[in-house]
């Protein structure tokens, strides 16, 4: 409104809103192109995209891997959707043997596909049908080599890691990527407990994100 809740007419310095980069931080918040009664400039009309936390849609897994003789246990977390991002909330893992790694991956792995259960048990039935194409799904296998484009966190407790939460904070898989778990020696079992939240893509962020 102007001369209300936006900013005063005669202060655009306030702020620049022609800097890129403070619009596509405010992308991250509303949508710029629909006309609401809600302004922060005479030329800016966002909308203010308000959700509750009951409309999120978060569902778990939990899955071992037994040892395999010369091979390597791994589970592997897959986003098959194309219009959803993957977002971890909470992930423990470990193994009985030497430190089990945590890797992002762009190629999928062998095994069957496998469905989390939602947390909210009213979600089961919808809002859209569930599967591999609309949540992500993950699946177990064991190679005699290791999968993973590099690894970024390993589990240093013999009873289990669980990702800090600031971690956690900074992860997303879009469509097309996986995040891996697997051991790290041959010869071990792997457990991998895991909760993430389905969230669909925002097409006015930067990056799709």
């Amino acid at each position: 409104m102007k001369d209300g809740r936006g900013l005063k007419t005669g202060f655009p310095d306030i702020i620049p809103l022609e800097r890129p980069d403070i619009l596509d931080d405010l992308k991250q918040f509303v949508d710029v192109h629909r006309i609401t009664d809600f302004t922060l400039h005479d030329r800016v009309v966002p909308t203010i995209l308000l959700k509750r936390s009951e409309d999120e849609l978060i569902v778990a897994f939990q899955t071992t891997v037994g040892a395999l003789a010369a091979n390597f246990s791994f589970v592997q977390l897959w986003n098959g959707t194309v219009d959803k991002l993957l977002r971890p909330l909470a992930i423990l893992f470990s193994s009985g043997i030497a430190d089990p790694i945590m890797s992002f991956d762009t190629v999928q792995i062998a095994g069957a596909s496998q469905l989390a259960t939602p947390v909210d048990r009213r979600r089961v039935g919808g809002p859209f049908t569930i599967n591999a194409s609309t949540i992500g799904s993950f699946r177990t296998n064991q190679a005699v080599a290791q999968v993973g484009a590099g690894a970024f966190w390993y589990d240093v407790a013999a009873a289990g890691e669980r990702v800090p939460d600031d971690v956690l904070r900074a992860m997303a898989l879009p469509p097309g990527t996986g995040l891996d778990w697997n051991t790290g020696a041959v010869n071990g079992n792997l457990t991998v407990a895991c909760a993430y939240k389905v969230e669909q893509i925002n097409k006015t962020r930067t990056g799709g994100l």
